[in-house]
Parts: C-alpha cells; sequence; structure tokens
C-alpha cells in the first residue's frame, strides 16, 4: 500500500534526525505583553475606531439616539463581529472602514488572547 511506504519514509526520516535538538519557530509575540499593555492597546483601538464611526455617523443607517453612543456601540458590534443588523454601513466608505475595523479587531483579540 502506498500508504505503508509514506510512513516508512517518514519514520526512516524521523530516525536520521533523532540525534538532533528539535527546533521550534519562533513565537508570533517574543515578548510577551501584559495584561496593561493589551488594555491599552484596545482601549486606543475602540477610542481610534468611535471618533471614525463618529465622523461619518450619517453614513451608518439604523436608529440613532446619542452620536458618541451609537459610535461606541457601533464600534464595539463591529470589532466584535457580532452584527445585530441593528446598524448597519450604507455607504461604500463606510463599508470600507468597518471592514478593515473587524479584521483589525479580530487580529488584536486573537494577539491579546495569545
Amino acid at each position: 500500500m502506498a500508504d505503508d511506504g509514506m510512513k516508512d519514509a517518514l519514520l526512516k526520516r524521523e530516525e536520521a534526525y533523532a540525534d538532533q535538538p528539535l527546533i521550534y519557530p519562533p513565537s508570533i509575540s517574543a515578548n510577551p505583553l501584559s495584561l496593561r499593555q493589551v488594555s491599552v492597546i484596545l482601549v486606543a483601538y475602540l477610542t481610534l475606531g468611535t471618533i471614525v464611526f463618529y465622523l461619518i455617523q450619517d453614513q451608518i443607517s439604523g436608529k440613532k439616539t446619542n452620536r458618541i453612543l451609537d459610535s461606541v456601540y457601533f464600534c464595539v458590534i463591529t470589532m466584535t463581529a457580532a452584527g445585530y443588523r441593528d446598524v448597519g454601513p450604507n455607504t461604500n466608505l463606510a463599508k470600507s472602514l468597518a471592514c478593515i475595523f473587524v479584521f483589525t479587531g479580530m487580529a488584536l483579540g486573537g494577539f491579546a488572547l495569545s
């Protein structure tokens, strides 16, 4: 069988390198961040997002109550990629900024958890 030949080849290769130490790839973060540093990064990210969404709030659909609170709400909902469909971007600019914010938020969330 082809699988047995492949397994044998892998085992022979492992035996050939058995005396050499394992080399692990470098971590994403060589210096782990403290909780305080992660908190500062996330607060700065949310602040920047709130300012951006406050400036383009006319391009976001949905019931609006308070401009700042609505911007913070849209920022958090977009960052977490929850999307409750109560507010949403209408224009290409707003959609592009929301996409950038989602992907950056997911990356920051993953980085914060690692």
